[in-house]
């Protein structure tokens, strides 16, 4: 994977002057010599973060997320969120959502019922659903729009689908700027350009998805924290219990539009995201 190096004015008047003082030693001591191993197979590090993730029965990890969202002016406008996952197999699930304009949301599934709260509005609705978390995942994101980010990472199903999915995948490199090194590789799919930063534990530590065939090619990344796989989980966190004062409102299933139906008006500034789509 070839870099372009881009040699400032000011690094020129410096080796032509010979005046500057020594670069900071702090940096240069970090210097990591040439890996003199070869470098892994880019799908065999796919498959082994696939694996472990898909097949951990209980997950706690916190999510840093970024996204791109184009505004009508053309210009693209970057949105912050921070999450955190609590997943038990087969069948729960804890999410909390905290997004940067202080909207916050929580939803838990605790096999038979799913419920969404939120705090802000003191509001929450329950909806039955008997199944498995792959199942409720899929019924949350196509039946009911929830927005479920990175959602195919919480799927049993991972490995093959990224198998299947991928069209391309190549070692960009070792980053020794993670501590722990990371393994950066990039792939692509039919729709999605991604780039995974996996650490020597298997685990990811960053995801960047640049949506290839979105008008603007808007991106979303997101840096993952905390991983734990062994988390003690008491059966309380997926009992969802309303607050008193909590107001009940109906759960809204929304009606399945044609794409050609869809609006194509945004508001001033529009917090749209597809990152539940690979």
């Amino acid at each position: 994977m070839k870099k372009i190096l881009i040699a400032l004015p000011w690094v020129f008047a410096f080796l032509l002057t010979g005046c500057a003082t020594e670069p900071p030693s702090s940096l240069l001591e970090t210097a990591v010599p040439a890996a003199e191993t070869k470098p892994p197979e880019p799908m065999e590090s796919l498959m082994a973060m696939a694996e472990k993730v898909a097949g951990a029965d209980r997950i706690s990890v916190t999510l840093y997320m970024g996204y791109d969202v184009l505004q009508d002016s053309g210009q693209k406008i970057a949105f912050r969120e921070q999450r955190r996952i609590l997943l038990n197999r087969p069948g729960q699930l804890r999410t909390e959502a905290l997004q940067s304009d202080g909207d916050s949301v929580l939803m838990v599934f605790d096999g038979k019922t799913m419920s969404l709260f939120k705090p802000g509005e003191n509001v929450y609705a329950n909806i039955e659903f008997v199944g498995e978390l792959d199942s409720l995942v899929r019924f949350a994101i196509n039946d009911l729009g929830i927005r479920v980010p990175l959602a195919w990472m919480l799927l049993s199903t991972l490995p093959q689908d990224l198998k299947k999915l991928t069209k391309e995948l190549v070692y960009v490199e070792r980053d020794v700027l993670d501590d722990p090194a990371t393994h950066h590789i990039a792939g692509r799919t039919d729709i999605v350009d991604y780039q995974f930063w996996i650490g020597p534990d298997h685990l990811p530590k960053r995801i960047f998805l640049t949506y290839r065939n979105e008008p603007g090619e808007p991106q979303f990344w997101a840096e993952f924290a905390d991983w734990n796989l062994k988390p003690k989980l008491a059966e309380s966190i997926f009992t969802f219990t309303p607050p008193v004062g909590a107001e009940q409102i109906p759960f809204v299933i929304p009606q399945k539009k044609p794409v050609e139906a869809k609006s194509k008006t945004r508001s001033p500034v529009s917090k749209r995201v597809q990152d539940d789509e690979f």
